[in-house]
């Protein structure tokens, strides 16, 4: 019968007791239930125009006031917010996948393939993120798929990097030699040893991207570039809201509460990743 080591303490045991990790989940509890809240308790749909409270401040009918229609500005909000996270999560991890997979190979082939991968990698990373986003976008257009690809290719060279790094790394390490000496193929070495430890390392810099991430998409729909109405984005809220921001100063507020709130709480979760990775390697 097997015992349980009394010493030995699960990644997901260090992750709790996180300082970090408990300050993100509380930033994200309280986006949840707002969303929650505007969407299902708040009479008032996000495109429904009520012309008689045009610029209406917030009141006991109207929590956060309504805009320059008359939409209710809670449950704009509300509905803005799973597209956020959703953009932002898929925008980073598509990147994140691909460029994974141009380091780890570019690492494990080497010769001219590497070479072509670290030239493509550094002209990418010697561009600003937000500039190569707008020059995508520009080309494919706006629109919610179109702004999650063009933020996409901004990960891609750093997780690139990343891959080629500590697939590098890994290769010449002890572990590996003697696994090719044992007569393991390359699929054997590139799950087992390769990807199982490259895991960690990637989920952190998963998390840290988020914020960026969010930032990127709501900087293209903010300039028009990205989300346009008549759908619902923090990004042209908050630029909408520079029209009004002196008659109407709570329709700047709302949203870039929510955004500052989101993007705290994914620099708390990148913190508090990185920090459990580092416990456990230490263990």
């Amino acid at each position: 019968m097997r015992t349980s080591e009394p010493n030995k303490v699960s990644r997901f045991d260090v992750l709790l007791s996180n300082r970090s990790f408990q300050l993100s989940l509380g930033l994200y509890s309280f986006v949840g239930l707002f969303w929650i809240v505007g969407t299902l308790l708040v009479p008032h749909g996000p495109e429904d125009i009520h012309d008689q409270f045009v610029l209406t401040r917030p009141n006991s009918q109207f929590l956060l006031g309504t805009d320059h229609l008359g939409r209710d500005q809670f449950s704009r909000l509300a509905s803005a917010i799973p597209y956020a996270i959703a953009m932002s999560g898929a925008g980073v991890l598509i990147g994140a996948l691909f460029g994974s997979v141009l380091g780890i190979s570019a690492a494990y082939i080497g010769r001219t393939y590497e070479k072509t991968i670290v030239i493509l990698t550094n002209v990418l990373l010697g561009l600003p993120s937000i500039m190569l986003a707008i020059l995508v976008v520009g080309v494919l257009g706006p629109g919610r798929t179109k702004t999650i690809l063009a933020v996409s290719l901004i990960y891609i060279p750093e997780f690139a990097r990343l891959g080629r790094s500590l697939t590098g790394h890994l290769k010449s390490s002890g572990f590996v030699i003697a696994s090719r000496l044992m007569g393991h193929g390359p699929v054997w070495i590139l799950r087992l040893h390769i990807i199982s430890n490259f895991r960690p390392s990637f989920f952190v810099l998963v998390a840290i991207s988020l914020s960026t991430s969010l930032l990127s998409i709501t900087a293209l729909s903010f300039l028009g570039l990205g989300v346009v109405p008549p759908e619902t984005d923090l990004g042209n809220m908050l630029s909408l809201s520079l029209e009004y921001v002196s008659l109407a100063p709570w329709l700047f507020l709302g949203p870039s509460a929510i955004i500052v709130i989101l993007v705290v709480a994914a620099n708390f979760l990148g913190d508090s990743l990185s920090k459990t990775v580092d416990a456990r390697q230490t263990v």
